[in-house]
């Protein structure tokens, strides 16, 4: 298991990711399998092999590099850039922002109000009722993937699809749960589903 350094670095932006001023980060080069962030804000860079990454409390940025790799942001408003290869990325608390890179990637935000990118590939979506408004950039009809959760609902899940000026808007639960897809002019009906 790999942990954090003992010298904070707030110097750079590593790979275009936004690093905010006068805010220090742990920096954590992962040794493959295990690698979990500190209580602090972090910056985890992956391998170029499989990588399992939690990122702990604290807004984190994290880089799966290459490999299918599994990454977890937990607790802070995280950003996630998963990189090449068939990946599972899953926000968290928090406001996050998830690119998924190259490759047949799987991406929840989880709560908080959530910006999501698949890049490129077959990319499968997942929400939540509770999970909040969430933003998806690159909806590409026919190709991507999007699931809708709910527990303790009998029966599909409530919901429709208005069409903004950002693009399609999906409504879904009773909790004021959405899902804007920036952007498009047209869905297809089988790219979605919704279960209980």
């Amino acid at each position: 298991m790999a942990r954090g350094d003992s010298n904070p670095s707030s110097s750079g932006t590593p790979f275009g990711g936004y690093i905010p001023p006068y805010v220090f980060y742990n920096t954590i080069y992962a040794s493959g399998g295990f690698t979990y962030g500190t209580p602090f804000h972090d910056i985890i860079y992956g391998t170029r092999g499989v990588d399992v990454v939690a990122g702990g409390a604290g807004s984190d940025i994290i880089y799966g590099y290459s490999g299918d790799d599994r990454i977890v942001g937990e607790s802070g408003h995280d950003q996630i850039f998963a990189g090449i290869g068939d990946d599972w990325a899953f926000g968290g608390t928090g406001n996050d922002t998830i690119d998924g890179g190259s490759g047949d990637d799987r991406i929840a935000g989880d709560e908080g109000d959530d910006v999501l990118t698949g890049g490129s590939g077959v990319d499968k979506f997942e929400f939540t009722v509770g999970d909040g408004n969430d933003v998806v950039t690159d909806y590409e009809p026919g190709i991507d993937e999007f699931l809708f959760f709910a527990a303790y609902v009998n029966g599909p899940i409530d919901h429709s699809f208005t069409f903004t000026n950002e693009g399609i808007l999906i409504e879904y639960g009773d909790q004021g749960d959405s899902v804007l897809l920036q952007g498009a002019t047209f869905y297809i009906p089988g790219d979605f589903g919704f279960f209980h």
